[in-house]
């Protein structure tokens, strides 16, 4: 730290989101109020407490779900089920339940005390992936404190408009209503870059900084603060001279960010000339605007299920028509890649698909084999595209693609699709686009063979992480295991656009690797057409791509990622 004057104060933190704040500020505080002691207590009675409060608390986690997957998209609603499945865990209820017979108090201490001490096992581990999860212990006991006793659900969550947020530390739960209550900015005590609340902060474009430590103690007493997201500092009580070089500074920022913006229009080529297209990946109709301020040039990705996941009855055929159809007449003629309804491990809830629970739904009954067997959603879904798709230039693929079988099956309703169309006097595109979604090895080990059947291949590389490393990105226990850049991942990525690039097939990818400048020179080397990310990383990506220059030896680029 170091002082300006009588009262403007520097610290330092780490810079978590970019972009800068200057606001008012208000502060939060999670766990370190704690919770009252109640001696005496019988450990049976509490434990019932618990179990009854941890039911309605996975209620409530099943619903924010619902509400995060619709505003801000599947992988930042996957977070949550991390939640349900943290909820779950037998170990996280063996250690309170052996509080209450230990020490016979009441169930909201043992949640509070037990959940310190997760939280303090976790920021020693040397992985900064498991110290991120501090905040996601943090969060299910607070959801699980209120549940238990409403009074503590009243703990300042209550935000002020504009303001810029100091916490000890920010929750999930919490990061998700940022931009819902105009947040300028977060400073936080602890954290890290790669914990969930910092991730939802960068989507949103929302300045952060985290782990100022000490600092925090003073940064809660303040009046005012300036956050510079990309150095990490924090400044106290700014006077009108230290404010004017900051707001210099933001509308430098911001100006950068339109000439971006107006570069949009243009190609996205590399310094020695390679092309990348760089489109949107949305899950709703409210994030279509993000998108088209961000300068997509086409929506890669469409998730069709937020129309499932709101209603108790499936959506209608008009329903959808009228969502695809806004799709494509707000993009005038830029390609909209809808992808078919995936249900995947957490929708198996809609009511009204009346599916089991399964041991292990990644693996299970999700995504094209769901609606395979259930032809009608299929049909109706297809009827609102190939609709829709007069509008504009509408393309439809399918995902958790495994056989040459689904895929015939898939082709073949769609032709039936168009025979009924056709018979019935209702215009569509004859050639809408059928793309293929390479989420599994199968497919990937087959992509020779299905390079026949389609217009484009999608790598959802979310999916094909886990799946070629058996390792699932929402478990504790193994999501340590889940790396992009395992050469594993990476060599069967290599060998599934070759194959398509040897058909001359588009090859789109989408996922969070879409948007890791650190892979982004491996994509263009191996040929990589479309990636297809979140709004927020439109403008950084097309920056990136732009500021590339490949070497004449591609192949070395791949060697390396590879590690062959």
């Amino acid at each position: 730290m170091k002082m300006v004057g009588e009262r403007v104060k520097y610290f330092r933190g780490i810079a978590a989101s970019k972009g800068y704040a200057i606001g008012k500020v208000q502060s939060i505080q999670n766990m370190g109020y704690g919770a009252l002691v109640q001696k005496g207590c019988d450990p049976q009675t509490e434990y019932r407490r618990i179990l009854k409060a941890k039911d309605k608390a996975i209620e409530q986690l099943q619903q924010v779900y619902k509400d995060v997957f619709t505003n801000l998209g599947e992988e930042y609603a996957v977070f949550f089920q991390i939640h349900i499945a943290m909820l779950e865990d037998t170990d996280y209820l063996e250690e309170i339940s052996q509080c209450l017979v230990n020490e016979r108090v009441n169930a909201e201490y043992a949640v509070w005390k037990i959940s310190c001490n997760f939280y303090e096992q976790l920021s020693a581990i040397d992985n900064e992936y498991m110290r991120a999860r501090g905040g996601d212990i943090i969060d299910i006991s607070n959801r699980l404190l209120s549940c238990l006793n409403p009074a503590y659900a009243l703990k300042r969550r209550i935000y002020n408009k504009e303001t810029i947020l100091v916490a000890n530390i920010l929750t999930p739960s919490e990061a998700v209503r940022i931009r819902r209550n105009n947040i300028l900015g977060v400073i936080t005590e602890h954290g890290s870059k790669s914990a969930h609340s910092s991730i939802i902060a960068r989507m949103m474009g929302v300045p952060m900084v985290v782990g100022v430590g000490k600092a925090y103690a003073e940064l809660v007493n303040t009046q005012e603060l300036i956050i510079d997201g990309f150095s990490g500092d924090v400044v106290a009580e700014p006077d009108e001279t230290v404010r004017k070089k900051y707001l210099v500074k933001k509308a430098r920022d911001e100006n950068s960010w339109q000439d971006l913006k107006a570069a949009a229009a243009l190609e996205t080529l590399t310094l020695d000339g390679t092309r990348m297209a760089v489109t949107a990946s949305i899950g709703s109709l409210e994030n279509l605007q993000d998108a088209l301020d961000s300068g997509a040039i086409g929506v890669g990705l469409f998730r069709s299920e937020f129309l499932y996941l709101k209603n108790e009855g499936p959506p209608s055929e008009e329903e959808q028509f009228q969502v695809y159809r806004t799709l494509a007449e707000k993009m005038t003629g830029r390609r909209v890649v809808i992808r078919t309804v995936d249900i995947s491990a957490m929708d198996h809830r809609i009511p009204f698909l009346h599916t089991k629970s399964e041991i292990n739904p990644a693996l299970g009954y999700r995504g094209i084999r769901l609606s395979l067997g259930h032809k009608e959603l299929l049909v109706t879904q297809l009827r609102a595209a190939l609709r829709a798709s007069v509008y504009g230039r509408i393309a439809v693929m399918f995902p958790m693609l495994t056989t040459m079988m689904e895929i015939r099956q898939l082709k073949q309703i769609v032709r039936n699709v168009k025979e009924d169309l056709r018979r019935e006097g209702i215009p569509f595109a004859e050639n809408m686009e059928i793309g293929l979604m390479i989420e599994t090895p199968a497919a990937a080990l087959i992509s020779d063979m299905i390079v026949e059947e389609a217009d484009f291949f999608c790598l959802g590389m979310n999916d094909f992480t886990q799946y070629v490393l058996a390792a699932d990105p929402s478990n504790p226990l193994v999501s340590g295991l889940y790396d992009v850049k395992h050469p594993a991942v990476l060599r069967l990525l290599k060998l599934t656009v070759e194959n398509a690039k040897k058909k001359g097939l588009w090859v789109i990818l989408c996922g969070n690797s879409a948007s890791d400048l650190s892979l982004l020179p491996f994509f263009l080397a191996i040929g990589v057409d479309e990636l297809s990310v979140n709004p927020a990383d439109i403008l950084d990506v097309r920056n990136a791509v732009t500021g590339t220059m490949l070497p004449d030896d591609k192949q070395k680029i791949i060697r390396e990622f590879c590690q062959e």
